[in-house]
């Protein structure tokens, strides 16, 4: 994530004041950032500056023309669109949620495992970690077929390997240790 995407966000989320204000911005952040994904000769054109400024105000305009779109946001993206930035939009919403997580004590994380987690096991977790933490943790769960047995935690600052191969790499050396 660049430098660049991380101070638009912050200044986006400081000129906003009720939470309800950031997640309305979030909400329009992410659905325009979702587009641009789903449309990726679209999203390739504007990261290669490929369309004339003009062109870019004017689709820029439509998007912002919804009801949906706060007044703040708007004039974000028009910040956006005057400073050629516009292809930092998915990053600057991923950095607007790091914000809005960081106020709210939240922190996300990803688990990984060779097969489904039940959602029994989730929340025991998910409560585990966030006693731990002292902050309420959000989880994504991923299958991972590298993982061949236990999970793999991974938090921004955080990481709990409880996998299978993590154990036999501690039984070695513990084996090596104690045979030199």
């Amino acid at each position: 994530m660049s430098q660049a995407a991380e101070e638009y966000a912050v200044a986006l989320f400081e000129s906003l004041k009720s939470s309800e204000e950031k997640l309305n911005a979030l909400a329009f952040l992410r659905a325009v950032s979702d587009v641009l994904q789903s449309q990726s000769s679209f999203y390739e054109g504007l990261r290669s500056q490929a369309f004339s400024y003009e062109e870019v105000r004017n689709i820029f305009g439509k998007i912002t023309e919804t009801q949906a779109c706060p007044g703040v946001v708007k004039n974000f993206f028009n910040v956006l669109v005057d400073n050629k930035r516009v292809e930092l939009i998915s990053d600057i919403s991923d950095s607007f949620q790091k914000e809005l997580d960081k106020e709210n004590g939240v922190t996300r994380g990803v688990v990984k495992s060779a097969n489904p987690i039940s959602n029994e096991k989730r929340l025991e977790l998910e409560k585990k970690l966030s006693n731990k933490l002292g902050q309420k943790v959000i989880l994504n769960y991923q299958e991972d077929k590298t993982v061949l047995a236990g999970v793999r935690v991974e938090l921004e600052a955080y990481t709990l390997d409880d996998t299978v191969e993590t154990h036999l790499k501690k039984i070695k050396e513990n084996v090596n240790r104690s045979t030199n």
